[in-house]
């Protein structure tokens, strides 16, 4: 219990914060994200669940890809959910959701794609959480998620940030 009061702090307080201003602006970062949303393949009558939403810089580049396409973000930490919100999202077609990603809390193949991005190098159990991820996918859905690389680290932070950053264009934080 106490380990979890931690980890939702460190989120809530640290990690979270400084994402948007750092880590959210790189540009091979955007473009990682506009990768992810074109392998996902989010169709309008699709339903998608991001486990590990974050501030939510995916949910642009799913909704330029597909406008009506159902999301139900999920997220560990209550102010990431609250930074989500803040963007200009269709709020009919988009839910947030507090959950851990390891007890997802929905029924078996009810998502017809679901994404994880830039998240199990975070959870105690990446591959218990995947399995719960792939429960919760329909047969024949898809399924985009990212590993940490062997090479992750301080000198992959240098290169990113060496590779530029994008200036927000105003209205808050996007990407």
């Amino acid at each position: 219990m106490l380990r979890a009061r931690l980890l939702r702090g460190y989120f809530d307080r640290v990690y979270n914060p400084l994402y948007d201003a750092s880590t959210g602006r790189l540009t091979r970062y955007r473009q990682a994200q506009e990768r992810i949303a074109a392998i996902l393949d989010a169709r309008n009558s699709h339903s998608v669940l991001c486990v590990g939403l974050g501030t939510g810089n995916e949910l642009k580049h799913l909704f330029a890809k597909a406008s009506e396409v159902r999301i139900v973000g999920v997220d560990y930490s209550p102010n990431a959910l609250r930074h989500a919100a803040r963007r200009s999202l269709p709020s009919s077609r988009t839910s947030l959701l507090l959950m851990d990603a390891h007890t997802l809390a929905f029924r078996d193949g009810c998502f017809d794609r679901v994404l994880s991005y830039h998240l199990t190098d975070f959870l105690p159990a990446p591959l218990a959480a995947a399995e719960e991820m792939l429960r919760v996918l329909r047969p024949g859905g898809r399924f985009v998620i990212s590993f940490p690389s062997e090479t992750e680290g301080p000198g992959l932070g240098i290169a990113l940030f060496r590779q530029g950053v994008e200036r927000d264009s105003g209205g808050g934080s996007s990407g």
